[in-house]
């Protein structure tokens, strides 16, 4: 039996098993629990209201207005433990419980919609909401004080001083940080009845009955419920908040299931509960409010100071200085935020209305831009890029962010089948079906040979069910009437979210030989994304005029190269040509653009780095239509004949979407024979990552040419908090390559599984940017441009050249860095065999760089590395080779896992519960490892052998190596600040002595370290940053 001490965060605690028992054993090793017989039972103290589960899980509730010096309230209660065979301890443990004052938070939950409508009729009653769950988390966004924006920081200002730098103090900048990636939870709880689970009932085998129950016994073992109220009802005014944090209170109604339970699929509730006929049926969605810190306190020379950063009754912010053991006060005045300034949430009322998403698919030649250009003719329907009839709509599920997408949309919200709802849409001009999707028409019957009705035939319930969404056909139901919703689709009834939207041709148009070619996307790839509100109406506005929420474009080499001969010999009606004897040549390679503040472009070499996709070449009128087409070869040439003499217009685009497009073209004259572009540089919209996994048979940690590769490995990128953003296997070879992720400005994580095999190494090489290895560059050149590498796994891929190395005391430790990226002749067993950091200069005046010493963007990372933080940009590429080997006999990798925060449960059976894609995971979780034994009774018996907390990517991207001031995480490629016989990047000065924003935070306002090289290595989030891969963990693992 031992003794153990608790905090809460207020004036109440919940504590889950093995709870107080977690501390005790048996001698013999039978299991515990608490003694709950008469005169074994636990004794709490005076005040102190107490429930102990048998399994060691208690909650407790204390009043607590502590007497200063004192913060905090200490409770006791007494307990005996029993094992297995019904012995009891000899002795009682002790339990103590420091509660902390409440601070008395005041929070009023109101229907938002009724709000709204009180404003202009003041006969209106916003609906109170008094039954809501709720949880309050600890917000460690970066925040910026609009009093503390200039240096040096004023008093009272995060930053006013600065461990190691006196009193110079220097202002946290947002974009030279990473944004938090978790928020504490700091307590949660229920208001009422339907809020806290009440109702609930349990059948009673001994009775026959249903008896009222509630699950809140140790992880939801149900007990009876004698009050029938459910979990215990606590408010938000019982947590304590420390007033120099900021927090946020999120509200989760208790009636939201109202509608459901009701049958309410009507828009009664819509325009709030006070004008609902039934406001019954009537539920609301979740809603929150952010909860601001009351003051900011300071340290100098050992004294802190708080200061007020709201307040009243003065023009001077008042301020007050603590007493230990408090490290903060409240100056009298203060304006305390749900206290003196009580919180107002406000809620959707629900059923939610839903949501519309229109589409329009349309033939883009006139000219191929990505753009829908209408006009010609003298009708009102558009001659010039008609809108396309008889394409296929799908729609993926992207869960609100970017990624995989979760799945595919077939239902709608009231689980139906998603649908076109143009279908039967009247002409007023024609009285005719503008939009006839089906055979069957929807608006009438149709008729047999005699001109009697088919029965079956008028059925409004399924208008427009056609079991797949297709855009409103070129004709009318004549079948000669042209249409005026032809390629035109809304989809109805949806729910709120992001969508991708993915046009394809439709089965007959395919059955006919027809070709198109999507011309379009929104950031590369073939969905494009669209974004839907709560009644979301069924266009979209975001500025300027209102349009359709997805436009897709679509080319047809057959009807691009029809029109060349009539171009020719004088019959086209758009464009005249003569002299149709000229030949345009070149090829396609990719744009690589440099790392800012180095604004210049090259072109990569060749097509390597858009293998993985066909480019396509359109020439045409500048403003007009297209009238040659062809794609390219293999190696990205191309070859266009007979075209006439002038000034047109050259558009690249590809395959798979993914070279930007958007009105971007290049001018070509053609005046006789033959014309060679030469090198066209396509910008690529997103960031490509390139991974392989292999025996690494030497042990070097380098992927040699004589190593195979590892088949069917998971490799998959992460988002900071542990969800995914994107799933992968590797092939044959071993490969898994990502070649459309989003360049976020905000790291992933890239991670291999390391259960079947141990780690060897990881090769990696990041792109430092600007011309690719293997083209031509440097000072050998003219005029000079930047530098590049020589290796082979990025030829005309990447720049793996490093100007700027960290220095040797910030490397990563372990970790071999190579001359050149391809790491040939070394080797992770030979880490002194790591190549010197670069020594170079830039010239102010020409640009060109000379070196004393070189090294590439190549290192080995050490076998302790298990997951690698990645920051990529569009068309940039970066590589992984993660090393395997068997492990040997008597050896093991170990235990590795995941806590994931169970948001969604996807199955009823927990056997099947899996990490859904869009779940976070929890960090700074423990993880206990226990020996499993036999009691001497049969029983089963655990042994603690080990423990260990969940990782948190906060601690790995913002903390320090113990005992120093070395960051976990360093960042090359950042220039000093130029001078007069060195180039560099003013962006120095924005870095200079950058703190880590949470190792501020953490400090009380002041960082705790300070910052290697003027902050010139760190790491953060955003483009200034560029191309990194950097050891680092997701939040979650273990």
């Amino acid at each position: 039996m031992n003794p153990i001490t608790f905090t809460a965060n207020g004036t109440f605690l919940k504590i889950q098993p093995p709870g107080i028992l977690a501390v005790d054993k048996d001698g013999a090793g039978y299991p515990l629990t608490v003694a709950m017989s008469a005169g074994n039972a636990p004794v709490a103290s005076g005040g102190l209201t107490l429930s102990v589960d048998p399994n060691g899980g208690f909650s407790a509730s204390a009043s607590c207005t502590p007497t200063a010096p004192a913060t905090s309230c200490p409770y006791t209660f007494t307990y005996y433990a029993q094992n297995s065979q019904g012995t009891v301890s000899s002795g009682s443990a002790t339990v103590t419980i420091n509660f902390a004052p409440a601070t008395g938070l005041a929070v009023t939950v109101l229907d938002g919609k009724d709000v709204l409508a009180a404003r202009t009729n003041p006969g209106v009653t916003p609906t109170v909401i008094a039954d809501y769950r709720w949880i309050i988390e600890e917000d460690r966004t970066f925040y910026v004080n609009p009093n503390c924006t200039t240096n040096p920081p004023a008093a009272g200002c995060p930053g006013a001083t600065t461990a190691g730098l006196g009193t110079t103090g220097i202002v946290p900048t947002f974009g030279t940080n990473f944004h938090t990636s978790y928020m504490p939870l700091i307590a949660a709880g229920c208001t009422g009845q339907l809020s806290c689970e009440g109702g609930q009932s349990i059948f009673n085998p001994v009775t026959g009955t249903h008896d009222a129950a509630v699950c809140d016994l140790g992880n939801g073992v149900c007990r009876p419920d004698t009050t029938g109220n459910g979990f215990a009802q606590h408010l938000p005014r019982e947590v304590h908040l420390d007033p120099t944090k900021r927090y946020y209170l999120t509200i989760f109604p208790g009636d939201a299931g109202n509608p459901f339970a009701n049958g309410n699929l009507s828009a009664d509730c819509t325009n709030g509960s006070a004008a609902a006929s039934t406001p019954g049926a009537c539920g609301h969605g979740m809603g929150g409010v952010p909860v601001p810190a009351a003051v900011s306190c300071t340290t100098t020379a050992g004294v802190t100071t708080c200061t007020a950063l709201r307040y009243t009754g003065t023009t001077t912010a008042p301020t007050c200085t603590p007493t230990a053991p408090a490290t903060s006060c409240v100056p009298v005045g203060t304006v305390v935020p749900g206290v003196t300034a009580p919180l107002t949430v406000l809620t959707q009322p629900d059923p939610f209305p839903p949501s519309k998403l229109s589409v329009f698919i349309f033939q883009d030649d006139f000219p191929l831009n990505g753009e829908q250009d209408g006009g010609g003719g003298i009708d009102v329907l558009s001659q010039n890029e008609p809108g396309l009839g008889g394409f296929n709509l799908t729609l993926f599920d992207d869960a609100g962010g970017t990624g995989d997408a979760t799945g595919q949309m077939t239902y709608d919200m009231f689980n139906q089948p998603l649908v076109n709802s143009l279908a039967g849409t009247i002409d007023p001009a024609t009285g005719l079906d503008a939009c006839p999707i089906s055979k069957i028409s929807r608006v009438g019957p149709q008729f047999d040979a005699n001109g009697n009705p088919i029965a079956g035939t008028l059925d409004p319930t399924q208008l427009g069910i056609t079991g797949t969404l297709v855009t409103c056909p070129k004709f009318e139901s004549d079948g000669s009437t042209l249409s005026p919703l032809a390629g035109q689709a809304v989809i109805p009834n949806l729910m709120p979210g992001r969508y991708g939207v993915v046009a394809t041709p439709g089965a007959d148009r395919i059955a006919r030989g027809e070709e198109w070619l999507q011309t379009n996307t929104l950031d590369g790839q073939k969905a494009h994304d669209s974004f839907l509100r709560i009644g979301e109406p069924n266009f979209f506005q975001e500025f300027g005029p209102a349009g359709y929420h997805v436009s897709v474009g679509f080319a047809n080499p057959a009807i691009i190269n029809n029109r060349l001969a009539g171009v020719c010999n004088g019959t086209d009606p758009n464009v005249s040509g003569s002299g149709c004897t000229n030949t345009l040549t070149g090829f396609v390679s990719t744009e690589r653009m440099s790392r800012t503040p180095d604004e210049r472009l090259y072109g990569s070499g060749t097509i390597d780095s858009f293998a993985f996709t066909q480019c396509y070449v359109s020439i045409g009128d500048p403003d007009g239509e297209d009238f040659a087409f062809t794609k390219c070869d293999g190696a990205g040439h191309f070859t266009l004949s007979g075209l006439p003499s002038g000034d047109w217009r050259i558009t690249v685009f590809d395959q798979w979407n993914d070279m930007l497009v958007d009105g971007l073209s290049t001018p070509v004259r053609l005046s006789g024979g033959t014309t060679n572009l030469g090198e066209l540089a396509m910008n690529q919209w997103q960031a490509n990552i390139y991974t392989s996994t292999f025996f690494d048979a030497n042990g070097n940690g380098v992927r040699d040419s004589n190593e195979t590769g590892l088949t069917l490995v998971p490799t998959n990128i992460r988002f900071r908090d542990g969800s995914y953003s994107n799933f992968n296997n590797t092939d044959l070879a071993g490969n898994a390559g990502f070649n459309e992720i989003f360049p976020l400005f905000s790291w992933y994580v890239i991670e291999t599984e390391s259960t079947r095999y141990k780690n060897t190494g990881i090769h990696v090489v990041y792109d430092a940017g600007g011309p690719a290895d293997g083209t031509p560059c440097g000072s050998a050149v003219s005029p000079p441009t930047a530098p590049c590498g020589s290796s082979t796994i990025a030829a005309n891929m990447a720049n793996t050249f490093e100007t700027v190395s960290v220095p040797q005391a910030l490397q990563v430790p372990g970790a071999v860095y190579c001359t050149t990226a391809d790491c040939t002749g070394f080797s992770i067993a030979t880490p002194a065999t790591s190549a010197a950091p670069s020594s170079c200069t830039i010239s102010p005046t020409t640009g060109a760089t000379s070196c004393t010493a070189t090294r590439s963007t190549g290192r080995i990372d050490p076998p302790w590395v298990t997951s690698e933080g990645w920051q990529g940009f569009s068309g940039q590429n970066s590589f992984l080779e993660f090393g395997k080997a068997p492990f040997q006999a008597g050896e093991n990798g170990g235990i590795y896992g995941e806590v994931i925060y169970a948001s969604t449960r996807p199955f009823d059976d927990p056997q099947l519960l899996l990490h859904t894609s869009w779940t976070p995971d929890v960090p700074g979780v423990t993880i206990n490892l226990y020996q499993v034994g036999t009691a001497a009774d049969g029983s089963q018996s655990l042994t603690l052998v080990d423990t260990t907390k969940t990782s948190s990517w906060d601690d790995g991207a913002q903390g320090f190596y113990p005992g120093t001031n070395k960051p976990y995480m360093n960042c090359p490629g950042q220039q000093a600040q130029p001078t007069t016989t060195a180039g560099g990047d003013l962006f120095f000065f924005t870095l200079y002595n950058q703190p880590m924003y949470l190792d501020v935070y953490n400090n009380g306002g002041t960082p705790a370290h300070t910052m290697p090289n003027n902050s010139q290595f760190k790491c953060y989030g955003g483009m200034h940053n560029w191309n990194q891969l950097q050891p680092v963990p997701y939040d979650g693992m273990y």
